[in-house]
């Protein structure tokens, strides 16, 4: 298999951050206008490099960036609310938020939402030790069925869990908060695997600080989903969507999106 370039959608070690710092974090990065002509943006939590806090406890990543320039386009200023990836998908349905950035686009989340064109790919891939060569050059299928009877990782609050449960068979989901404490859950034998979602860029080097920083873990590199991840909308609300999706196709055409997303490799 073609290796690829990967930015982990990682989550931050374990950040103990109060509700105000995060309101702090979040001003410092809202531009502020009239009212009404303000983006109201569900953010999804610290999740590198979608969303994450700076040396500066200053919310930034890709989502903050393409913020930025959605409400520009917009003559708009914007702001981004911190909450879980259930309370987003529930923001936006009822319209107290506007849009919510860097979904993974499945056909259940687009019976409720509505989703602008994917902005970048995304792989659901096993995380394992270091020194397992277990899965070198295995398939998809080999892989999967190699799971039975293991215990696998996986973020609680996304689709990760979901797919664990019923997608691979005879395996136990392990339900955990973030990818910090399944990196030590992996190390200290409380589990076997995880399953993470990867972002996708083709290229032939791996580069991502999670397996940088942590040496001792590796992706088996089979990818087992193959998805793409996209702005999440109210569904029929074709105005905005048309208008995300242009600033999309501008960025896209331009260069600046590729810029934006090497700021954070």
């Amino acid at each position: 298999m073609t290796m690829k370039k990967i930015f982990a959608l990682m989550t931050c070690a374990i950040i103990a951050v109060t509700c105000t710092a995060l309101t702090f974090a979040l001003t410092g990065c809202s531009v502020h206008a009239k009212a009404g002509k303000e983006l109201k943006i569900a953010g999804h939590g610290l999740m590198p490099p979608i969303s994450f806090l700076d040396g500066n406890n200053k919310l930034v990543g890709i989502e903050s960036d393409l913020a930025r320039i959605f409400a520009a386009d917009m003559n708009k200023g914007f702001k981004i609310d911190l909450m879980s990836p259930d309370a987003c998908f529930a923001a936006v349905a009822s319209g107290t938020h506007d849009i919510s950035i860097g979904w993974t686009i499945t056909d259940k989340r687009k019976q409720a939402h509505d989703f602008t064109d994917p902005f970048i790919s995304s792989n659901y891939m096993f995380i394992t030790k270091q020194s397992d060569d277990t899965f070198n050059d295995k398939s998809k299928k080999e892989i999967l069925a190699a799971m039975n009877g293991k215990r696998i990782g996986a973020y609680s609050e996304a689709e990760h869990i979901n797919f664990v449960q019923s997608e691979v068979a005879g395996a136990t989901a392990v339900p955990f908060d973030n990818l910090a404490l399944m990196v030590i859950a992996l190390r200290n034998g409380q589990i076997d695997y995880i399953l993470w979602e990867l972002l996708i860029s083709e290229d032939d080097f791996i580069m991502t600080d999670l397996f940088t920083i942590n040496t001792d873990i590796k992706p088996i590199m089979t990818p087992i989903v193959e998805s793409q991840l996209a702005i999440i909308v109210r569904k029929g609300n074709t105005s905005l969507l048309n208008k995300l999706n242009e600033s999309l196709e501008r960025i896209k055409s331009s260069g600046e999106l590729d810029t934006i997303f090497a700021k954070y490799v």
